[in-house]
């Protein structure tokens, strides 16, 4: 999942999609941020749940003795929100595609929609919902003429990029605890490493994950939010297969 940063080439790209457009500082985000990843980074994912202790009443949330408002996480999401969809906003300048509310709501959350999937299978998402259920929503130029023109190509493909970090840094703390390193770098939806399904009465998607650490295997179900849900289900049944596309030589 995170093997999207691998090459970012301004890392505080990241501090600013999370405090854009909020009265949140930089700084503070950085300190934040960096506490709960090098927890990450030192594996001690489900360790570390013990030490994160929400407070409701007082709305903040402890983390290894640093206090966090609830408000400032509510902030975080809200400006990763925005981010993404000025960068939706810019994708439009170019290409026509089914928005992500529409996609979800007539698509992923209609129950009319059969959806049946084995939280233990290691098929496709694509077997459980078809490619071809989103078939009215798929990416196109605007412009096709526009296509062949490599600098635009370029530009899209940078957008792409920054919404697909985006997406990956909401995925990241959606769940409710930051995944750890393991499960960052792999977010797979398809194969023997299948980690991502649906779940057909919510209809949002649930991460399961099954980490090896010292021979003790533990398994656990995340379960993504119906916005985020939504924004995922959007990147992989219509972003991505334009971007495959696109990479190849195509128009959408």
């Amino acid at each position: 999942m995170f093997s999207c940063f691998a090459y970012t080439e301004d890392v505080q790209e990241v501090g600013e999609w999370f405090t854009s457009g909020s009265s949140l500082s930089l700084q503070n985000f950085w300190g934040w941020f960096r506490a709960l990843y090098s927890k990450v980074l030192r594996q001690e994912g489900v360790e570390a749940a013990a030490r994160v202790n929400a407070d409701f009443d007082r709305q903040t949330v402890r983390i290894d003795g640093r206090l966090v408002s609830f408000e400032y996480v509510r902030e975080m999401k809200r400006d990763l929100a925005r981010d993404f969809q000025v960068q939706m906003g810019l994708l439009g300048e170019w290409l026509e595609f089914g928005q992500v509310a529409d996609v979800y709501t007539t698509v992923m959350a209609n129950k009319g929609v059969k959806v049946v999937d084995n939280i233990s299978g290691r098929g496709s998402v694509f077997n459980v919902l078809d490619a071809s259920s989103v078939a009215g929503y798929c990416m196109r130029f605007r412009n096709q003429e526009e296509a062949g023109e490599e600098h635009k190509r370029c530009r899209i493909l940078k957008v792409i990029s920054s919404i697909t970090k985006l997406l990956m840094l909401s995925v990241w703390f959606n769940p409710g605890l930051p995944l750890r390193f393991p499960e960052l770098s792999i977010l797979s939806f398809g194969g023997s490493q299948r980690n991502l399904y649906f779940d057909a009465g919510d209809r949002v998607f649930i991460i399961r994950s099954r980490y090896n650490k010292n021979t003790k295997y533990d398994t656990r179900l995340l379960f993504l939010d119906a916005g985020v849900s939504a924004q995922l289900f959007w990147l992989i049944y219509v972003l991505w297969p334009f971007t495959i596309s696109l990479l190849g030589g195509g128009g959408g």
